[in-house]
């Protein structure tokens, strides 16, 4: 008996249920729960990840206690940057799958690359903290929160491909057009970072709340028109 075989005789649910693409094939079946779960967890284990290189040095005597706060000026700006950029990407990945009850197989492979990316951010944002004057500091983490974005976009693509957003009320989901992605505005800067790299993480500070920004003003213009 196939591993896709219907075993509702038995009164044993079936793990996996087959979905027919939109290229006209059938394909295996996943609940999307623990995809949700597994991201999630990532995305927790990356931000408390971020905290770690903030430490005052050891051996500090108390007089020394502010100057060694405010050293850690720009490990804190790294920090906080990341946190927010973090959490406009775990938005949207929450909102790309509410509406999306079961996945495919590549959609799993797929979130496994996003999710890859994800776990790396603690690493150029620490070099960012250390090194955040420096051009190629300011440029690795450019192209990484761009990688991300990235990566994030071709999973919408992918889940568009495969079908899989359901209907509410036999009705096609209605989504917002596709926003241009955070991740783009990074890679933007990276030019900028070799003439300024200080410009340059300015302009990510805009980069982190465009996502709001942009939904806000396309939900006012809904309830105009």
């Amino acid at each position: 008996m196939s591993a896709t075989a219907d075993h509702s005789s038995a009164g044993e649910p079936s793990r996996s249920r087959g979905v027919r693409s939109r290229n006209g094939r059938p394909s295996r079946s996943y609940d999307s729960s623990r995809l949700v779960a597994l991201s999630d967890g990532v995305y927790a284990i990356a931000i408390t990840l971020l905290v770690l290189n903030l430490v005052v040095p050891a051996g500090t005597a108390d007089s020394g206690l502010g100057e060694a706060l405010r050293d850690l000026e720009p490990e804190l700006f790294a920090y906080a940057l990341t946190v927010l950029v973090l959490g406009a990407f775990w938005l949207a990945h929450h909102r790309l799958f509410v509406d999306v009850p079961r996945v495919t197989e590549r959609v799993l492979w797929v979130n496994v690359l996003y999710l890859g990316f994800i776990a790396l951010l603690p690493f150029p944002t620490d070099v960012l903290g250390s090194y955040g004057d420096l051009r190629p500091a300011v440029v690795l983490y450019a192209a990484a929160i761009g990688a991300v974005s990235l990566a994030g976009t071709y999973l919408e693509i992918v889940l568009g491909r495969e079908g899989l957003f359901a209907p509410i009320d036999d009705q096609p989901v209605e989504r917002d057009p596709i926003l241009p992605p955070v991740g783009l505005v990074f890679l933007a800067t990276i030019p900028v970072a070799w003439w300024n790299p200080r410009l340059a993480t300015w302009l990510w500070i805009l980069a982190a709340f465009w996502p709001s920004l942009m939904r806000r003003l396309y939900a006012r213009r809904r309830r105009s028109s």
